[in-house]
């Protein structure tokens, strides 16, 4: 018996069972041959669409989040210093050099 090792990504965008239905399937298909070249290029435009679809909707999401998250406040130049600060010590860069 042979075996085959597949890389997913960690943020793969399906169930146990849906994988393994997909698996099951496209062995099915296959009767025990190889798989084609074209299989494989078509379980990876699979993939890459679930993912595209799942990063979508979760920038929807926040969208979404923001737009109800209340009255929007002006974005000043003590707003953005104070998150360029914040920024700057999380990553223990020194502060730029902007000026107000």
């Amino acid at each position: 018996m042979q075996t085959l090792n597949v890389a997913l990504p960690d943020r793969l965008v399906c169930t146990e069972q849906e994988l393994g239905q997909f698996v099951r399937e496209g062995l099915e298909s296959g009767k025990g041959e190889p798989v084609s070249p074209e299989y494989w290029q078509r379980i990876r435009r699979e993939v890459r669409q679930r993912l595209d679809q799942d990063e979508n909707q979760e920038l929807e999401q926040f969208v979404r989040e923001g737009l109800e998250s209340g009255e929007p406040i002006p974005f000043t130049l003590d707003i953005w210093t104070g998150i360029d600060a914040n920024v700057q010590t999380r990553l223990k860069l020194p502060q730029s050099r902007r000026t107000g």
